[in-house]
């Protein structure tokens, strides 16, 4: 069972299931791709709930899917629970991790960066920060805000887990600053059509599915195709090293990703503080594109790059998934010592 927390992440509510099966709406929501299920109800008794948790947990397990309680550690302890969720108030996670034992995902409720340090230092193998919208799910929270996120990713090393009226309308701009997942209630559970509404929030996440032999022989898509003539530009800014061409390509408030756990740039001064760092001060910086895969809203591009200083050079391969919205870049993340494209077609359809 995989400890990475990351993309669509299932808050199973038997209340907010529109009178409909918790655990139908949770196989529905894990066959639309979410990547974790919480189990919350705060109405009824543990004993009561006992059935449908260990239902859930099962088919949790089916999908190779980590299984999370909220607030109760006794019975995510009962139902051999990967994980346990715990709010500012419940148990502190000293007390409760001799109860779910070392190997548990505990997550921390959090609002800002300081309650995040301390989740961190406490041990919380995830912090959750919100609510970062409006939300009807939760009587009783605290307002947060898509700048928050940025402060919280920036302040931990554990991922960030966003949450609070979080829809597919404004998931995007959730996952851009810096959220490495998405939770939600009403927008799986309470959908007209569960596994669809779970499809499309987790199609939102642009992530690297398991690598596919490169192929020697493929041929570039056409330099008609709008998509291909963005990437076609990102590559000429980058070997010609002009600054202005590059960050023209992006949205004002476009998001830059690497693979180091580090924060996102939001925007073009933020991406630019990234070319001086990165690009200018290199002697020598050149970007080879071995294959372009093009799909949905956006573009899948295979490089290798060579920095070059004094005596000094290296050379590595990655993959940068480029989405575009209209004529514009509106994120970038990098996959660095990739060695072939992805399979893209879910990350970009």
């Amino acid at each position: 069972m995989t400890r990475t927390t990351s993309g669509l992440y299932v808050i199973i509510d038997p209340d907010a299931c529109a009178g409909r099966s918790a655990l139908d709406v949770a196989r529905l929501a894990l066959e639309g791709g979410t990547r974790a299920i919480q189990w919350r109800d705060k109405r009824r008794d543990k004993g009561e709930q006992l059935a449908d948790v260990r239902a859930i947990a099962r088919i949790c397990r089916e999908y190779d899917v980590p299984f999370i309680v909220n607030d109760h550690a006794d019975l995510a302890r009962a139902v051999g629970g990967d994980g346990l969720h715990l709010g500012q108030t419940d148990l502190p996670i000293a007390a409760a991790r001799p109860i779910v034992g070392a190997g548990t995902i505990v997550g921390v409720s959090t609002n800002n960066a300081d309650e995040a340090r301390l989740a961190e230092a406490a041990g919380a193998d995830y912090v959750a920060i919100g609510a970062i919208f409006p939300t009807g799910s939760k009587s009783i929270t605290r307002a947060a805000s898509l700048s928050r996120i940025t402060e919280v990713r920036a302040a931990v090393r554990v991922p960030v887990v966003a949450i609070g009226g979080i829809t597919t309308a404004n998931a995007a701009s959730v996952i851009a600053a810096g959220a490495d997942a998405i939770a939600v209630i009403s927008a799986v559970c309470a959908a007209p059509d569960p596994r669809a509404a779970a499809a499309e929030l987790a199609a939102a996440f642009p992530v690297a599915p398991p690598i596919r032999a490169p192929s020697s022989s493929a041929a570039l898509p056409s330099r008609t195709d709008p998509r291909r003539r963005i990437v076609d530009a990102y590559l000429d800014a980058l070997n010609r090293r002009d600054r202005a061409a590059f960050l023209a390509l992006f949205a004002p408030d476009a998001a830059q990703h690497d693979p180091l756990g580090e924060p996102p740039r939001i925007g073009r001064t933020a991406i630019g503080a990234w070319w001086d760092a990165g690009v200018t001060i290199w002697d020598e910086f050149r970007i080879e594109a071995r294959n372009i895969f093009l799909a949905g809203n956006g573009a899948a591009l295979e490089w290798t790059i060579t920095e070059a200083q004094a005596d000094q050079e290296r050379r590595f391969s990655g993959v940068d998934i480029i989405t575009i919205a209209g004529n514009e870049i509106a994120s970038v993340h990098a996959y660095w010592e990739r060695t072939s494209l992805p399979d893209f077609a879910p990350t970009l359809a």
